[in-house]
């Protein structure tokens, strides 16, 4: 229940503050509800992985596209590099012919 996790960006102690307090108010609602502190405690977990693996499969459609976007800028300076070096070839042919 006291987990916590860093963020990139942004305010480590606010997020914490905030999951801390996420957590804290459903243990208090819980021990309000007359569930024991134990059980109480397993709530809160296993509400945390639900959430954590929601968010998890959510993203998991942007990761796989970043990870295409990542490929096809690979792919276009391969390609931009090829084209250089092809007008560079062509640009040295061109005057050597016109030379001769």
């Amino acid at each position: 229940m006291t987990r916590w996790t860093p963020v990139t960006g942004g305010n480590h102690h606010q997020h914490m503050e905030v999951k801390m307090g996420v957590q804290i108010t459903l243990f208090k609602a819980l021990k309000e509800a007359k569930v024991s502190g134990e059980n109480a405690e397993k709530v809160v977990s296993e509400l945390e992985e639900y959430i954590a693996m929601k968010i998890t499969e959510a993203n998991a459609e942007l990761i796989a596209e970043v990870k295409s976007l990542r490929t096809d800028v690979a792919t276009n300076r391969w390609v931009l590099g090829l084209i250089g070096v092809i007008i560079a070839i062509g640009s040295a042919t061109g005057g050597y012919i016109a030379a001769v």
